[in-house]
């Protein structure tokens, strides 16, 4: 016998089971040794893109609550937010051209995103022109990516008592990127692409609806 149910609780419930068995259960025999066990089988469905968009939300999140570590905080979400969208495009890419998009999946994303654009009857442009928040985003993973050590000369006017401090704020490089406005605007960016490609592509409008979903079975059988 089978039953369809969510993955959670599956364990939970087989330990609720075992608590409390008398030696008669049908999951013991008289020695408290287990004879039969159960067998969870199914498909999942782990949206990656997902995953990676609620990471860099939760991210920004705890940025504007928290001054503190803010700046790794939204470190973190640019770079997750830019993971995003080349996920997102490998996802709708294997639903638009199934197993042909393997080869096609090894191509820059600016060349993805053309394509799915294609694919999808919207207007020909390239992400710059689309939403050039997302591109600076891209350019900026790019960056990190490719990360190494910078040397950055400093100019400014300030006051005697304040040198230590206006040398740990200056945002030189890449950091200066690294701000609560430039993430909140590169998040919507993504969102709104993804939004725009979901709909185009008849996939419906709520790309970010779930992250992990699927169908199991749970069976005892014999050990």
């Amino acid at each position: 016998m089978a039953w369809l149910i969510p993955a959670s609780g599956v364990i939970e419930s087989y330990r609720d089971n075992m608590d409390g068995c008398e030696g008669d259960s049908p999951l013991l025999d008289s020695g408290k040794r287990i004879i039969q066990m159960p067998m969870l089988r199914g498909r999942q469905t782990v949206s990656t893109f997902s995953i990676l968009f609620a990471s860099a939300r939760r991210s920004l999140k705890a940025a504007r609550e928290s001054e503190e570590g803010s700046f790794y905080e939204i470190l973190n979400c640019l770079v997750m937010g830019a993971f995003t969208v080349e996920a997102y495009m490998n996802h709708l890419g294997h639903i638009q051209y199934g197993s042909k998009f393997d080869k096609f999946e090894k191509s820059n994303v600016w060349a993805k995103y053309r394509q799915l654009r294609r694919s999808c009857s919207l207007p020909i442009l390239g992400i710059p022109d689309a939403y050039p928040s997302v591109g600076q985003l891209l350019e900026f993973r790019n960056t990190m990516a490719h990360g190494r050590t910078e040397n950055n000369l400093i100019a400014m006017e300030i006051a005697d008592k304040t040198i230590p401090i206006a040398i740990g704020q200056s945002a030189l490089g890449w950091r200066a990127f690294v701000t609560c406005e430039y993430a909140e605007e590169g998040m919507a960016a993504v969102e709104a692409l993804i939004n725009e490609l979901h709909d185009a592509a008849g996939q419906g409008k709520y790309p970010f609806l779930t992250t992990i979903s699927g169908l199991y079975s749970l069976a005892t059988i014999d050990p």
